[in-house]
């Protein structure tokens, strides 16, 4: 009974994966952009915390999905705990486009290895025991990624520029 019940979540999280997709990587458009003439020191200061939040609110998606247990989690559990972590996602992005200095090129590919998995559980064949299993192990570079770019915010929640 457990196998037909995560064909569901696998289409659940596989729309979901799908729809955040289009939040792929801006680097080239990073790069070829021409940077604000003149920016407040204020509103910079602002979306810098907002990335640093954000990437807290990352972290924190992430441990939860990560403490999930897999012999007991739910599809329930886990459908909610993978929708926290990609809205925890959307908001790393947004912040990160407004954020000075920020290469956000490793955790876009990490994403992209998170979305993966997500993609592959429906007709997968996998119990919800082993999508949790599969799910977890897909945030060690997503963790990483986000420990690379944690050295840019300072104590007060803002990037530093290198």
């Amino acid at each position: 009974m457990r196998r037909t019940l995560l064909a569901p979540i696998g289409a659940v999280l596989a729309a979901l994966a799908l729809a955040l997709g289009g939040c792929g990587d801006d680097a080239d458009d990073a790069e070829t952009a021409t940077p604000p003439a003149a920016t407040s020191t204020t509103s910079q200061a602002d979306a810098d915390a907002a990335l640093c939040a954000s990437l807290d609110d990352l972290e924190a998606a992430a441990g939860d999905l990560r403490s999930l247990d897999p012999a007991n989690t739910t599809l329930t559990q886990l459908t909610t705990a993978a929708m926290d972590l990609a809205s925890a996602w959307a908001d790393v992005r947004a912040a990160a486009s407004d954020a000075r200095a920020v290469d956000t090129t490793a955790l876009t590919d990490a994403w992209d290895g998170v979305t993966a998995v997500i993609q592959d559980l429906p007709g997968s064949g996998q119990t919800p025991t082993q999508a949790v299993a599969a799910l977890t192990d897909s945030l060690a570079p997503l963790e990483d990624a986000v420990d690379e770019v944690r050295p840019e915010c300072d104590a007060a929640g803002t990037t530093t520029t290198p």
